[in-house]
């Protein structure tokens, strides 16, 4: 600042009382709007049309300029709310004043702090505008933001750096733009190129915050560490000491968290500071997903923990919080080279201590595609639930599923999607049926008039000839099917019901090699037709064909057929295709095909090649069945 030294010269005052002239000074008088007086250096008030003061420029020292405008030294920018609240002050060393519009500016620094603290600003190159009541940063842009007052976090400041700023005093926004970082206390971290801060009027910290333009945040609660990013983000501050902060990301919003990535068109974050703690099956933070949702989540494969497979899930909208998410509308997941999931709403759940897919849990019209190698087939229920600590996968509500050749149903089905083999369960009442083309199909019911597995017939189609079993329940696994009765095999060689129905199968598991049948079993093949309490069938794995079959308990056997005997009772029945022989025991009694009535205390033995039934001493050979003594036993 020029000081007036010695005796002073006429010149110098005339200049300085021009230059109070100009603007505007009146000492005497209550200054009307937009003047200006000096006292004691240099002093500048603005007043609104009621009079009110509402910005006032202050400085040490100033010296005009030939353009019209002061160079004010030490100077000062304070703005006044109604009745000379203080609201904001600014500092800088210099800057120049336009007296016509009451502007201010400079290249040099400038720092600026609110008198609630809910603001503090500095930076490199700035201007006053005091129509508007607009002030800009041009570089080097620091401040400080305080959340509101009363709140848990009321001091910890958010500090945001950028390159330029514009505030609007009179509506309390700031704008940053340009390389845009926040902080909070190394729990929030923010960049974008522009960001929006709305501060409380009457004081008391921000009150939301707008991001946009590559949007990227991190956020810390306790031991969790999440990540979001988008075009645009909302921040919206709860005012109360613990509420819930929200933040509204859109514009291909994507997030990370505890092991998941998800994303969709708008995604809402909130944040809860009730919970301080989090632990690994609850987290103070909760996603919301609209539009296009999707999620990605880690999951381990089998008994190897040390690989992870990877599910993603695509839907309209899904809640995250606590461990679980909920999917909504059009719901479709998949996991990689494993299977795809289709249903109306679908709920997934992390494992207490670890960020890995535990159970998921699917309803309204479930469609599930198996597409491993190992295990390909389709699911179909109202509803379904994995459990991946056991790899079991339960369907219920008119279940439906198909593996390999294998298709059924049942009230509820439940596969281990993890077994290399067909692993499946059915309660509550089971119906699986086998395609033609399985040599199993026709091999399920030993044929009683040729004693081998009887083959389809020509005349009907492989895709017609299937076999179908129905029972209270079925259990596969490892190459054995277990069927709970009551039970009803229905294939082209006949049918069989009986209580409880075993299977064991080939390698391929397309082949039976053993069958075994208990509780009132019966066959029924044409005119041909058995009965026992118990029917063992064992295959041959070469042919294909019956090498051996013991029924007992009350066996009876009945056949119209030329060249067989048409009605047999015995304990027990044993036949051997491979030489054409049959055993009846206890207390056997037979018709032969003439029709004669033989009852023996001695075991039956027939030979299918020569047609001769054997009793101990005696032998029925020949079409007329005529009873011949051998070795001189005496005619009965």
């Amino acid at each position: 600042m020029a000081e007036n030294s010695g005796g002073g010269s006429m010149k110098w005052t005339m200049t300085m009382v021009l230059a109070l002239a100009g603007i505007g000074l009146q000492a005497a008088s209550p200054a009307p709007a937009g003047s200006g007086r000096v006292s004691g250096g240099f002093k500048a008030p603005v007043f609104d049309e009621k009079g009110e003061l509402r910005t006032q420029f202050e400085g040490e020292g100033f010296r005009p300029l030939k353009d019209g405008r002061f160079l004010i030294t030490k100077f000062q920018l304070k703005t006044f709310r109604a009745q000379r609240q203080p609201e904001m002050t600014a500092v800088a060393e210099e800057c120049f004043f336009r007296q016509a519009d009451h502007s201010a500016s400079s290249p040099g620094h400038l720092k600026v702090t609110q008198a609630d603290g809910k603001l503090e600003l500095e930076g490199v190159g700035f201007e006053w505008r005091q129509k508007s009541g607009q002030l800009v940063l041009s570089n080097r842009v620091e401040a400080v933001l305080r959340p509101p007052a009363g709140r848990d976090d009321a001091e910890m400041p958010i500090k945001v750096q950028a390159d330029r700023l514009e505030y609007d005093s009179r509506l309390s926004i700031a704008i940053f733009m340009g390389s845009v970082n926040a902080e909070q206390s190394g729990r929030i971290r923010l960049s974008c190129e522009r960001l929006t801060a709305t501060l409380g009027v009457e004081g008391g910290g921000f009150e939301r915050i707008e991001a946009e333009d590559d949007v990227r945040l991190a956020l810390t609660e306790g031991a969790e560490h999440y990540e979001a990013s988008g075009r645009q983000a909302l921040f919206i501050a709860d005012k109360s000491s613990e509420g819930n902060d929200r933040l509204d990301l859109r514009g291909g919003a994507q997030f990370k968290a505890r092991g998941l990535e998800g994303g969709a068109d708008q995604l809402l974050i909130t944040s809860s500071r009730k919970r301080q703690a989090p632990t690994a099956a609850a987290t103070p933070i909760i996603f919301e997903a609209q539009g296009q949702a999707r999620l990605r989540m880690p999951l381990p494969v089998g008994s190897n923990p040390g690989k992870t497979n990877w599910v993603e899930i695509d839907s309209e909208r899904y809640t995250f919080r606590d461990a679980r998410a909920d999917f909504q509308g059009r719901v479709n997941a998949r996991s990689e080279n494993q299977w795809t999931l289709r249903a109306g709403r679908l709920q997934v759940f992390q494992g207490t201590g670890t960020n890995r897919l535990e159970r998921i849990v699917a309803e309204d019209s479930v469609e599930i595609d198996l597409i491993d190698l190992q295990s390909r087939g389709q699911l179909r229920g109202a509803k379904a639930e994995f459990e991946e600590s056991g790899g079991w996968l339960t369907l219920a509500g008119g279940a439906e599923w198909q593996m390999r050749e294998y298709r059924g149903k049942g009230g509820q089905v439940r596969l281990k999607v993890t077994s290399p083999s067909p692993d499946v369960v059915v309660a509550g009442g089971s119906t699986l049926v086998l395609p033609g083309q399985m040599v199993l199909a026709s091999g399920l019911i030993p044929d009683l008039s040729g004693f081998q597995a009887k083959p389809v017939p020509p005349s009907i189609p492989l895709e017609a000839a299937e076999a179908e079993i129905q029972s209270s329940g079925m259990m596969m696994r490892e190459g054995r099917v277990t069927f709970s009765g009551p039970v009803k095999v229905k294939t082209p060689a006949g049918t069989l019901d009986a209580q409880n129905l075993n299977v064991v199968l080939d390698e391929e598991g397309k082949r039976a090699r053993r069958i075994a049948a208990d509780g009132n079993v019966v066959i029924r093949q044409n005119q041909d037709r058995m009965e026992a309490l118990s029917v063992v069938a064992e295959m041959s794995a070469v042919t294909n064909r019956l090498d051996r079959l013991v029924a007992e308990g009350g066996v009876k056997f009945l056949s119209s057929r030329s060249q067989r005997f048409l009605r047999g009772e015995g304990e027990r029945l044993t036949l051997t295709p491979t030489n054409q022989l049959a055993l009846l025991e206890g207390n056997p009694r037979f018709t032969t095909e003439s029709g004669l009535w033989v009852e023996s205390g001695e075991p039956v033995h027939w030979n299918m090649d020569t047609r001769k039934f054997r009793l101990k001493d005696y032998v029925v050979s020949g079409r007329g069945d005529s009873l011949k003594k051998t070795r001189g036993a005496p005619s009965p």
